[in-house]
């Protein structure tokens, strides 16, 4: 009979040592040691983590830089490349530190990246970080800020220098600035505007949420403040489903504010396409992009998977009792500089604040795309600029001179009648279809619900089909300015026209005021209200060219000639 070997216990001590060691034993997370407990700042070292085990190459544990009142200085990745599948986490050392990556390259292939816990203040250095792999998708995390604003630091920062290279090889989720509790008092910042992003491309595969606060805690709070800074070199950012800035989920009549910014760096030229598009929402929240490149082509949603647009959107009010107040609204906008503009939507909201009446809430919104080129701007619900309670929005599209822009959506709304509401809709070369009601109105003299139509070379404005309707209130305006039609044009030039025989209903709302146009500018004739095949038009008849008159006197007497002979 052949015994079974029994190994010695300082063997098994030894074999599970060294399986330790090698980062492939059964070993809790391994835990960066505090300055003040560490001779060097080398990974390789055991002695720098607790337990006296330094990862290895492939590391299935969770890599921690844990909750302390120390300091962490500078870690090195000193000894080779490093692979963490179980992910990467530099808590709350409340002070500043380094992550030297050593000319090497740090890969996080699973778990979780959570970088900036709150007190803390990072730079990634001299190597290259690269988050997931073409097998495994992981998610990003920078300053999850579930902490008390009583031990804020300055400069709370996650920085890449110029001698770091990133790469977003497979990521879910980029969340920064997150708000679960109490928050702090000092803005933070992921900078990446120094890096090299590799094939400057960030493509995420579900969310970029940059400040967002989502408890319903009760104890006091002050704010969630994040920004994101891009390199002037990318080429495009992708984002899968939504890309939100700014956006407080809480209703329980808290004073904290929620603002994110994404600064694009200003570089030459940026593809930006998200699932849908938030720039501030809810109560005190702000969110802005800036520092746009001088192209930039936004692209949301797509006709397989529409997405919603929110700029300036209020529907978390939290209440008089809380004294929502007026300057504290939910805020959002966006400015380009040039480039091409298109989106497939469930609805638009600009500048909508849900509480009609009362005292509390606001919002203002500002979509300014008009150095932007539209291509389509496909919406299968309601668009929304301006409305409610201390609601205004602004939205200015302009269509190519060589085909105009085509927008459409089932309801349009623009401006209203709650106090403090306006709304500006400002169309130059794009054609807005409407199928079921327009509605423009506004709160006073001075906050007016406009929709302003530039028909510069081709017919544009709003496009009403046979079951629309129109409604303007005394606070509303259709103004439309006409330049001359593009040479080639025929037919009818028209700043508005409306499926079916609404001669009356524009002429009284020309009467009042309501609906005007200028045509100083008009060199073939005057515009007018008037009705042909149909269908009822605010333009004007444009009469042959002479060009045209004259071949065909042409082709007259030539065939007078033939006959002749």
């Amino acid at each position: 009979m052949i015994r079974p070997r029994i190994l010695s216990t300082s063997c098994v001590v030894a074999c599970l040592t060294l399986l330790a060691m090698t980062g492939h034993g059964v070993h809790a997370d391994f835990v960066w040691l505090d300055d003040s407990l560490r001779t060097n700042d080398n990974w390789s070292d055991p002695a720098n983590w607790e337990g006296g085990v330094a990862p290895g190459a492939v590391v299935t544990e969770e890599v921690v830089f844990p909750t302390t009142t120390g300091t962490w200085g500078t870690s090195k990745l000193d000894d080779g490349d490093r692979e963490l599948q179980a992910g990467l986490r530099i808590d709350r050392f409340r002070s500043a530190g380094t992550l030297d990556l050593g000319g090497n390259t740090l890969s996080i292939t699973g778990g979780v990246s959570s970088m900036g816990g709150g007190r803390v203040s990072v730079t990634v250095t001299n190597g290259t970080m690269v988050f997931g792999s073409l097998s495994n998708a992981v998610s990003t995390s920078f300053f999850d800020t579930n902490f008390s604003s009583a031990n804020d630091i300055a400069g709370r920062n996650v920085t890449f220098t110029d001698t770091s290279t990133v790469d977003f090889r497979n990521v879910n989720d980029f969340v920064m600035a997150l708000g679960r509790f109490n928050v702090g008092t000092v803005p933070v910042t992921v900078d990446l505007s120094a890096a090299s992003v590799v094939n400057n491309e960030i493509a995420l595969n579900n969310d970029m949420i940059i400040g967002r606060y989502i408890t319903t805690n009760t104890a006091s709070a002050t704010m969630v403040d994040g920004t994101v800074k891009l390199a002037a070199s990318l080429t495009r950012l992708s984002v899968g489903n939504r890309l939100v800035l700014g956006e407080n989920l809480r209703n329980n009549l808290t004073t904290a504010t929620t603002n994110g910014t994404l600064d694009l760096g200003g570089g030459a030229s940026l593809d930006l396409d998200a699932g849908s598009l938030v720039l501030g929402r809810g109560d005190r929240a702000s969110g802005s992009i800036v520092n746009l490149p001088t192209v930039l082509n936004l692209s949301v949603g797509s006709l397989a998977s529409r997405g919603v647009i929110q700029v300036g959107y209020n529907d978390t009010i939290q209440g008089s009792a809380a004294g929502p107040s007026t300057d504290t609204p939910a805020v959002g906008s966006l400015t380009s500089l040039g480039g091409a503009f298109d989106a497939y939507l469930t609805e638009l909201r600009i500048g909508e604040n849900t509480q009609l009446s009362g005292t509390g809430g606001a919002a203002t919104g500002t979509m300014d795309m008009s150095a932007a080129v539209l291509g389509v701007l496909d919406i299968s619900g309601d668009a929304v600029i301006g409305k409610g309670l201390k609601g205004v929005g602004v939205l200015r599209l302009t269509g190519d001179t060589a085909a105009v822009g085509q927008a459409n959506s089932a309801n349009l709304n623009v401006g209203s009648t709650s106090d403090g509401s306006s709304g500006l809709l400002e169309l130059t070369n794009v054609r807005w279809a409407v199928s079921g009601a327009v509605v423009i109105e506004g709160s006073s003299g001075s906050d007016l619900g406009r929709v302003v139509t530039n028909v510069s070379g081709l017919s544009s404005g709003l496009d009403l089909g046979a079951a629309a309707t129109l409604s303007v209130g005394t606070d509303g305006r259709i103004e439309i300015v006409f330049s001359d039609p593009s040479e080639d044009a025929d037919g009818i030039y028209w700043g508005l026209r409306w499926s079916g025989d609404h001669v009356a209903e524009l002429q009284a709302l020309a009467s009042a005021g309501l609906l005007t146009w200028d045509d100083s500018l008009l060199t073939l004739g005057d515009a007018s209200i008037f009705e042909a095949g149909g269908v009822t038009y605010v333009g004007l008849v444009i009469p042959e060219p002479a060009s045209v008159v004259l071949g065909i006197m042409g082709a007259v007497l030539l065939a007078g000639r033939r006959g002749r002979c």
